[in-house]
């Protein structure tokens, strides 16, 4: 029945919810134009295989999309989209730190990306970073990002991992001007910023919210 609908060719906002069986039809659907395109799964994808490439096609579709948000119910490792056109993602699922290093790395247009519920019980990315004055600085992503919003789990996972995450990102996103972030010591954060800002000078213009 969707492959016979008349939708319009524009929209401001497409907000669609669905179980995993949707997805799959919706893959099939020519969706309106939008500047801001969320999708929210209400079921886990058991039973599913494709759903996952379902919702890729569904991005890289999306027409002139600014802000796209992706809500599921799968678990840590979320369904990634591989838009290159998108600029806003928001992910309300619970998202771990490989993940999270993928979507930055998968989607260079991103400027906005806004995360949930990040899970850190193990990181498998090598997240250290380098003493300050290095011969060989830490290699930036190739990112736009500007804002970075981060809901860091407070269950089973030790706080050093925690700040050592948001320092990472710190380093290798050289274009982030906003960064918020739940359940992370500021004074923590404060001291390594006024440590490596010699260094690394876009530290300088970060705005740092905790909250």
């Amino acid at each position: 029945m969707l492959e016979c609908a008349v939708l319009p060719s524009r929209v401001r906002k497409l907000r669609i919810y669905g179980k995993a069986a949707l997805y799959q039809s919706l893959a099939k659907v020519e969706l309106p134009a939008t500047k801001c395109l969320e999708l929210h799964i209400s079921s886990n994808t058991e039973g599913y295989p494709n759903v996952i490439a379902s919702l890729n096609r569904i991005f890289t579709s999306a027409q002139w999309s600014d802000n796209e948000l992706l809500h599921d119910s799968v678990g840590s490792r979320v369904a990634l989209p591989r838009c290159g056109v998108s600029r806003g993602l928001t992910v309300a699922t619970a998202i771990d730190a490989d993940t999270i290093i993928e979507l930055i790395q998968m989607l260079p247009r991103l400027t906005e990306l806004r995360l949930s519920y990040c899970v850190l019980s193990a990181i498998r990315t090598d997240i250290s970073i380098p003493e300050p004055g290095a011969h060989q600085p830490i290699e930036p992503f190739d990112t736009r990002i500007q804002r970075l919003e981060c809901c860091l789990s407070r269950e089973n996972r030790p706080p050093e991992l925690e700040i050592q995450l948001v320092r990472f990102l710190l380093l290798k996103i050289p274009t982030l001007t906003k960064l918020v972030a739940t359940t992370v010591s500021r004074q923590a954060i404060d001291s390594f910023i006024n440590e490596y800002v010699q260094w690394y000078p876009h530290l300088s213009r970060v705005d740092l919210e905790f909250y």
